[in-house]
């Protein structure tokens, strides 16, 4: 009985090492660049807005119970087509 307590407390402990060691490990690892230039496709958004809205419109004629599905999605878009987020 002491050899599987004896087991247990090894497997924990190398278990817990290797937990530091990964933490350890992802905290080295080089940092994002942030001077790098963002670069925006609203055409798709635009396009995502739009089918998004005609979704929206479907679901609102069909099944009105779940228009609140579509919400997010034409929301979504729209802001991010209008760059504001």
């Amino acid at each position: 009985m002491d050899s599987v307590g004896a087991d247990q407390r090894y497997l924990f402990r190398n278990w817990i090492h290797l937990g530091f060691q990964m933490a350890s490990e992802m905290t080295s690892q080089p940092q994002v660049n942030h001077d790098d230039e963002v670069t925006f496709n609203t055409g798709r958004d635009w396009l995502y807005f739009l089918l998004s809205v005609a979704f929206q419109a479907a679901l609102i004629l069909f099944i009105p119970e779940f228009a609140w599905v579509g919400l997010p999605f034409w929301t979504t878009f729209l802001v991010k087509a209008l760059r504001q987020m």
